[in-house]
């Protein structure tokens, strides 16, 4: 048995992943892909589009062979324990060849592995580790390696994928993972770019298209099977508002919060907790929380994060442990035969939500995160309607 492994979020599916899958089975010839995709909150600190289901269905159906969860809180957390958290998923499968598939603006293994290599060592460790906490942490990482190894690598790391790509690559070593690296080279418009011309437009320009309202444009986007899922979610309004869906709650719950009260979540170290409910106060809408927030230290993405795992008192210990289980949320018949090679001693591998322990610590922060995402839905879910959401089969 041969396993390709895309760490994804599908927010949404778009051409590019299609690409993906097909250039990945070109390349390394019959193999299973397994997609451990985000569920419903992701990477960006934001909620995902469309319900984990909707995007796992549209996975299987645009070429993916299985789709299991990388659960909250790996999924919103930053980049190293994102990456982390889905080489320790995969490597719970045991077969004689296994790679670990990712997109990069480079395309080029050897460049990134040996960028890698470098980030792993003791010195560039230490030294990002006694930088001055006032330096922005990008800018240090690029400063350092500069220092250290006489070579820029502001081209590199100024472009996301490749960013993600080093982060994967460095987790493979430093779990002792039998993971093979393989990267494609990421075709059509970059990660952030929001332009709407084009065959294979960024997830992000694909947001900005749905939250303006330009729907049918959207789907014209996106494959052709996926343009009919995402319809039939718009029309029974199974979409999330994003942010704006939470705006009022999440305000009032950090004007209401006392001093200090989530000082040991998840992002909230350097002060970060006190500018939130300091700002929360002077503010009426979220996305003017941002605004306030933010500086070159408190990024975006970092303040959103950090809003989360405080509605969900998320700490650094939550996204810094393997996880216990994972969904299996899509399959076809292929990709179920890859369920059988999983070492259940590693993790535990559970059908519906409702098998996952909600007493445990992984499992309080499920309930709680589709209790919270339930809130920014167009049509507002129950606080459990989660439980009753069973894998798609595709026969």
């Amino acid at each position: 048995m041969k396993l390709a492994f895309v760490i994804s979020e599908y927010n949404p599916f778009h051409c590019g992943h299609e690409y993906m899958i097909q250039k990945l089975r070109e390349e390394l010839g019959d193999v299973i892909v397994v997609a451990i995709m985000s569920t419903s909150f992701v990477q960006r600190g934001e909620p995902a589009l469309f319900p984990y289901e909707v995007r796992a269905r549209t996975a299987v159906e645009c070429g993916a062979d299985l789709v299991i969860s990388l659960p909250v809180p790996y999924s919103m957390a930053g980049g190293s324990f994102f990456a982390r958290a889905g080489v320790r998923i995969a490597s719970t499968f045991l077969c004689d060849e296994k790679y670990l598939v990712f997109g990069s603006e480079s395309g080029k293994i050897d460049s990134l592995s040996e960028i890698a290599f470098n980030m792993s060592r003791p010195e560039y460790i230490a030294a990002l580790s006694n930088r001055s906490m006032d330096e922005p942490y990008a800018e240090a990482v690029v400063r350092i390696y500069r220092e250290l190894y006489g070579k820029s690598l502001e081209d590199r790391l100024s472009q996301p994928n490749n960013i993600l790509a080093i982060e994967y690559i460095r987790s493979i070593s430093e779990e002792g993972s039998d993971l093979h690296p393989f990267t494609v080279k990421r075709v059509g418009s970059g990660y952030n770019d929001d332009s709407s011309c084009g065959d294979f437009l960024s997830a992000t320009a694909l947001r900005r298209l749905f939250y303006e309202g330009r729907e049918e444009l959207f789907c014209s986007k996106v494959p052709r099977v996926a343009a009919d899922i995402y319809r039939e979610a718009i029309e029974n309004g199974n979409y999330s508002l994003g942010w704006e869906g939470l705006s009022d709650g999440v305000i009032t719950f950090l004007r209401l919060s006392r001093d200090g009260a989530f000082s040991h979540c998840a992002e909230m170290s350097g002060g970060l907790d006190r500018r939130l409910v300091t700002a929360a106060h002077t503010v009426g809408a979220i996305e003017e929380l941002f605004r306030c927030v933010s500086t070159k230290r408190f990024t975006n993405a970092r303040i959103r994060r950090a809003i989360l795992s405080a509605l969900l008192s998320v700490t650094e210990a939550d996204i810094s442990a393997a996880p216990e289980y994972t969904m299996v949320l899509a399959a076809n018949k292929k990709g179920t035969s890859a369920l059988r090679v999983v070492d259940d001693n590693r993790i535990n591998v559970v059908t519906k939500p409702s098998l996952v322990n909600t007493d445990s610590p992984s499992g309080v922060i499920l309930s709680a995160s589709e209790a919270l995402y339930a809130m920014s839905l167009k049509n507002k879910r129950s606080t459990n309607d989660f439980m009753k959401i069973t894998p798609y089969i595709k026969r």
